[in-house]
């Protein structure tokens, strides 16, 4: 799989409005698959609760945007 994949499967998503179950359908390929983008920061907190999973606790919530798309992504640090 490779970023442009991954970019136009989130632009489908983005465009149909799927539901949670369809969008991780759609997503459920790219899982686990290193992927490079480029990106630039627009913001960072601190990840509150258990968003994303225990192993998440505590950590960071990027916010980025890919250059040159249309696209937001939230990344998602661990603790440790």
């Amino acid at each position: 799989m490779n970023n442009k994949e991954f970019i136009n499967a989130v632009n489908t998503v983005k465009a149909n409005r799927l539901m949670s179950a369809e969008t991780d359908a759609s997503l459920a390929p790219f899982k686990e698959s290193p992927i490079s983008f480029d990106l630039e920061l627009i913001s960072s907190t601190k990840t509150l609760g258990s968003q994303g999973g225990a192993a998440y606790t505590g950590g960071y919530s990027i916010v980025c945007c890919v250059k040159n798309e249309d696209v937001e992504v939230q990344v998602l640090l661990g603790a440790n």
